[in-house]
């Protein structure tokens, strides 16, 4: 069960393939580990679904410097303390759950990432890395060309 990350403009910084069906909350930490590693950054937010709850994992995340730990749903309310849970920041980064899922569905539908023609462990998360790098170039030239599209509304704006 390959888990992947989002970051903040939208693209995949980590991805891992764990060997079997692995409970989702033991992949949390070894993945924002790999992201750290991979782009030598903290994260400042940690948003997830209540399949990534847990009290370690919360722990785990603060002790790691990550101000806001937001785990959506009846778990991850249970966890986060009540004036945290209803801060502005927290509520967004609830919201803020549909990009992550927008990005799942993307990559799986668009980049065919659920599909491998390989097999093994190393050789099925070769594919899907390869997946993901061209997502992420999709990502670059989307990014691009809508600052284009700024740069060009407000030449003619400016005209």
């Amino acid at each position: 069960k390959p888990q992947i990350s989002r970051s903040g403009n939208g693209f995949i910084p980590a991805i891992l393939v764990p060997e079997g069906n692995t409970n989702d909350s033991k992949e949390l930490i070894p993945m924002v580990e790999s992201i750290i590693k991979r782009t030598n950054v903290i994260p400042k937010i940690v948003s997830t679904d209540d399949g990534y709850a847990s009290e370690d994992n919360r722990s785990k995340l603060l002790e790691m410097q990550i101000s806001v730990v937001s785990m959506s749903g009846a778990k991850g309310k249970k966890l986060t303390p009540i004036r945290s849970w209803n801060s502005k920041v927290y509520q967004e980064e609830r919201k803020n759950r549909s990009a992550v899922e927008s990005t799942i569905f993307s990559v799986k539908h668009l980049y065919d990432f659920g599909d491998v023609r390989r097999r093994g462990i190393d050789e099925v998360t070769a594919e899907l890395l390869e997946k993901v790098v061209v997502f992420n170039f999709a990502r670059i030239g989307k990014i691009e060309k809508a600052k284009q599209v700024k740069i060009e509304n407000r030449k003619k704006k400016a005209s």
